[in-house]
């Protein structure tokens, strides 16, 4: 099952997947930023009459600049579509996935996890819960339930020029990155950083004090957006 807020760019990946020789793709057009977007989702998937073994939670966007110039009904929506979706979809399935005995869940978060975000404030916040909320999870379900928590860093996307940032010189092709993701998970990997330079960042994030990477994530913030 493939969920999104764009059907027909949906409906061009459900081709892609039955081209690589996916059995089977059911399209479930979902705004996970709307009011009770995520209990919609859960809805749908359960008058679908299809079965849940596995879950990735990779729906996100951004914005650029002061969170002052931001509302409160953009922290809201923010706040639904990074932490109350991956929550709310998770539940939803866990019930199935212990009656079985098995299942398996992808986080995908952000090396801004590991770092105060000036500029995407919220963002960085929310990826930060995902991240020590995942983490933990897949702590205390080891034994039965595969949980790996992806940290990527930025990648040549429409993230960037939606959030009002130029891309970042030198980021990869999100198909690699998200084949990488794929295999750590196939591999039971707990916890993976993509790329070697996105693996100095989250080292160097949890060995300096925070105020200094405030001010480090800024400059570069601003740098990028100014570009």
């Amino acid at each position: 099952m493939l969920s999104g807020r764009d059907t027909v760019r949906l409906e061009t990946v459900a081709q892609e997947a039955l081209n690589e020789g996916a059995a089977l793709t059911k399209i479930l057009a979902a705004d996970l930023a709307a009011e009770r977007g995520a209990e919609d989702l859960a809805d749908l998937v359960e008058a679908s009459g299809l079965s849940v073994d596995a879950l990735v939670n990779n729906a996100g966007a951004g914005r650029s600049g002061p969170w002052s110039d931001s509302t409160l009904a953009d922290d809201r929506a923010f706040f639904r579509l990074l932490i109350d979706a991956p929550l709310t979809l998770t539940r939803t399935f866990l019930p199935g996935w212990r009656r079985r005995g098995r299942g398996a869940l992808l986080n995908i978060c952000s090396t801004g996890a590991f770092q105060p975000g000036p500029q995407t404030a919220v963002y960085y916040a929310a990826k930060a819960f995902l991240a020590s909320w995942s983490l933990a999870f897949a702590q205390e379900e080891h034994r039965w339930l595969a949980v790996t928590t992806v940290c990527p860093g930025a990648m040549k996307t429409g993230f960037s020029s939606t959030a009002g940032k130029s891309d970042v010189p030198g980021a990869p092709f999100p198909e690699m990155v998200a084949k990488k993701a794929i295999r750590a998970w196939e591999r039971g990997r707990g916890f993976f950083v993509p790329g070697f330079m996105n693996k100095i960042l989250v080292f160097v994030s949890r060995m300096l004090p925070p105020a200094w990477m405030a001010r480090a994530v800024q400059t570069l913030q601003l740098a990028v957006k100014n570009r």
